[in-house]
């Protein structure tokens, strides 16, 4: 149970630390887009990064690893980064030339052949980038395709919904940076005071399928929201059971994903977590811009105005993104298994938490 706990709280401070980078990434770049150009939200990551890498390597310990003498699966990076690089491509332009067209067919196809080249590698590789036995695990195979789906629904539904608030409500960039610091602050507080104590009660799966319906109920919601939205009245509920589930989701489908029996597979499991994050964002954003822009151009041909057709290509995102977070939550009832709980009396182990033989797929 310590190790839970232990876990759990620092998946929280995780969370909190993404929420309130996000709370000051949103009004910074706001300030700078405002301010000087859009150009400068790009520019002000360089001396960031260069304080990130400082701080980085003046307080973490130093932890060494194999090093490149031990091998690198190159072939397998090269395969899997080209072929979501396809995959993205062929998703934004798609709309674009047509997604029965040749071109739209043809990086889709070779997406998907260099993918499938990629996990064929996995399973020859000497030194695979991520060996294939980590997805014996019903965890964490499960967490990662809910962390893959939830990416991809609310980071391009709060990308959907700052254009709108602009396309078609007319709010200003700092405006709207503003509209969104309540969300980030709600998740900040749900992932650092709440997250720990209601995983380490109810169980990680409970609180991230609980969590997970209340990420879909608001972006529901916000696929009814008017043209012209008020925003204590239409916007600001959302946004704070949004950011408010969000916050409770992440902490745990993150403990979830780093399930490993093995502790020398924890190094491979984090790197997928992460991976599946960044996937979920690319495709996500790729495939909800495209689904926004087919059903506008819809409209648009069917005679609306801009600003409505504008309002029914974001509905409509809104409406797909809730899709995506109701088959995750679909996923941690039927994939996820159910904690065994610790008979009384039997006391909280000292190392890592004892799993029902069940728990993990042999």
């Amino acid at each position: 149970m310590r190790f839970l706990q232990g876990a759990g709280a620092a998946m929280g401070a995780i969370g909190f630390a993404a929420a309130g980078g996000a709370s000051l990434g949103i009004l910074i770049s706001g300030l700078l887009t405002q301010g000087a150009g859009w150009h400068w939200v790009f520019y002000v990551n360089v001396p960031i990064g260069a304080a990130a890498a400082l701080l980085a390597a003046r307080l973490i310990p130093d932890d060494k690893g194999p090093g490149l003498g031990a091998g690198a699966d190159l072939l397998g990076a090269a395969l899997v980064t080209t072929g979501m690089m396809l995959g993205v491509y062929a998703l934004a332009t798609g709309s674009e030339h047509g997604w029965g067209s040749a071109r739209t067919l043809g990086f889709g196809l070779g997406a998907i052949a260099l993918l499938a080249g990629f996990v064929a590698r996995q399973a020859t590789a000497g030194v695979p980038l991520l060996p294939l036995s980590l997805f014996r695990s019903r965890e964490l195979s499960g967490a990662n395709l809910i962390h893959l789906l939830l990416v991809a629904a609310t980071l391009s539904s709060h990308i959907m919904l700052a254009l709108h608030l602009q396309q078609v409500a007319g709010y200003s960039v700092l405006v709207t940076s503003f509209a969104f610091v309540p969300s980030a602050l709600i998740g900040g507080f749900s992932s650092l005071a709440l997250s720990q104590r209601l995983t380490a009660r109810f169980g990680a799966r409970t609180v991230l399928i609980v969590s997970l319906l209340g990420v879909a109920a608001a972006l529901l919601a916000a696929a009814r929201v008017p043209e012209d939205p008020g925003y204590l009245r239409d916007l600001l509920p959302v946004m704070l059971v949004l950011g408010f589930s969000a916050g409770l989701a992440m902490p745990a489908v993150m403990t979830l994903s780093m399930s490993v029996r093995d502790p020398r597979d924890a190094g491979a499991a984090s790197g997928l977590s992460g991976t599946s994050g960044m996937i979920g964002d690319s495709l996500g954003i790729a495939a909800m811009a495209a689904i926004a822009a087919s059903s506008a151009g819809r409209a648009l041909a069917d005679g609306e105005s801009a600003a409505s057709a504008a309002t029914d290509g974001f509905r409509l995102v809104f409406a797909v993104a809730a899709g995506l977070v109701l088959a995750a939550a679909a996923v941690g009832w039927f994939v996820l298994p159910a904690a065994r709980p610790v008979p009384p009396g039997e006391g909280a182990p000292s190392g890592p938490p004892r799993r029902a033989p069940e728990a993990v797929a042999s």
